[in-house]
């Protein structure tokens, strides 16, 4: 009995695991949300708040059936069995990278609000009180700036994990059920981390990710209002700092069109802050799912 694990070459390919024929209705129901949540996931690193949401909870529904399998006298069975193999301890080494990555990119995503928060209160006052529009926006910058060197530490570990080749090797002359559980815990663990990357690169400060440089796109975005859909950018959050960099060229100023985009920007600002939100919500809820699913292996396996 053979099974096919495919260790991906970059973020936006997933392992693809061809189990072998089950007849347990944990473990089918569990092929089924992987086979769909593989069709879902996004083709590069990236995309928008709803479709990255989309994916943490298909991730937490995924997981949440991963821990109720972990439960089964088959599964149980299964990981005792193999508990002395190699890909054992390598399930157990991407679990705890994988809780150190969410954890971290909670982390940020908390710090992006915070900073949100405080240049929205500043162009709010800005209106009764001569305060330094540059200085808040300034500050901003240089927090995305700190921000984006842990991103792209993130993403070194979420690289490492992709280049991991799995020593899958040792379980194929043994038992079916271990088989498929040494699959299906691969498989899960790559999804996770397409959809981590996913969150990394959507956060990460603005670069040439689409051949665009910083300056070009914010030439472009002086010729246009803010925030409007037409803007070639990369994302919600690369229009946002291409906006406060526009804004720390201007002076104040009562013509119309300067307190125009200045609300615009005020707007764009409170919707990305209540977007993070809703991403750091669901990838609370994974994280939580990363846990119980890492804390039923080790029970599990230290019996």
């Amino acid at each position: 009995m053979v099974v096919s694990i495919v260790i991906p070459k970059s973020a936006c390919h997933v392992r693809s695991a061809s189990f072998p024929s089950v007849s347990h209705p944990l473990m089918l129901r569990i092929e089924k949300k992987l086979k769909e949540l593989r069709g879902s996931l996004p083709s590069s690193p990236g995309g928008t708040v709803e479709s990255l949401c989309d994916g943490l909870r298909g991730l937490a529904d995924l997981l949440e059936s991963v821990q109720e399998s972990l439960q089964s006298p088959f599964a149980r069975q299964a990981l005792v069995h193999g508990r002395q193999d190699k890909w054992v301890d390598e399930v157990l080494d991407g679990s705890l990278t994988l809780l150190d990555v969410s954890g971290t990119t909670r982390d940020v995503l908390l710090q992006m609000k915070e900073e949100m928060q405080t240049v929205q209160s500043t162009l709010r006052r800005r209106k009764n009180a001569e305060l330094d529009l540059e200085g808040s926006i300034a500050a901003y910058m240089f927090s995305r700036k700190t921000v984006n060197k842990v991103i792209h530490k993130c993403l070194g570990d979420v690289k490492r994990m992709e280049r991991t080749q799995y020593s899958t090797s040792s379980v194929l002359d043994k038992n079916q059920d271990l088989v498929v559980m040494a699959s299906m815990l691969k498989e899960v663990e790559g999804i996770a981390l397409i959809l981590l990357d996913s969150i990394l690169s959507f956060i990460a400060a603005p670069k040439t990710r689409t051949g665009w440089s910083l300056v070009s796109k914010l030439i472009m975005y002086n010729r246009r209002s803010a925030c409007e859909p037409e803007l070639m950018v990369a994302n919600e959050v690369d229009k946002i700092d291409l906006a406060l960099c526009a804004l720390t060229g201007r002076r104040s100023s009562c013509k119309e069109s300067d307190v125009v985009n200045l609300q615009n920007v005020q707007k764009c600002l409170k919707v990305l802050e209540m977007r993070m939100g809703s991403l750091d919500d669901c990838l609370e809820c994974v994280f939580r799912h990363l846990i119980k699913t890492r804390v039923s292996l080790l029970n599990i396996l230290n019996q």
